[in-house]
């Protein structure tokens, strides 16, 4: 299972990747696409129920939040 998620990793670090995150506080569900790449999420330590710390402001478009 590691080794699968090294692979996706590494294939998804390249300059062409964007990532689609359901965030949840356990009431509210926001969708929100990594426009930028976030180096500082990893794949293999962020598994589901991971909590990260969002410093705004955060652009906003039709509903979905837009992480730089």
């Amino acid at each position: 299972m590691k080794e699968a998620l090294k692979a996706k990793n590494k294939q998804a670090s390249g300059n062409n990747r964007m990532f689609k995150y359901l965030l949840t506080d356990g009431r509210t569900q926001v969708i929100a696409l990594e426009v930028q790449p976030l180096y500082s999420i990893q794949l293999e330590r962020s598994l589901p129920g991971s909590k990260i710390l969002l410093i705004g402001p955060i652009e906003v478009r039709r509903g979905i939040w837009l992480l730089k």
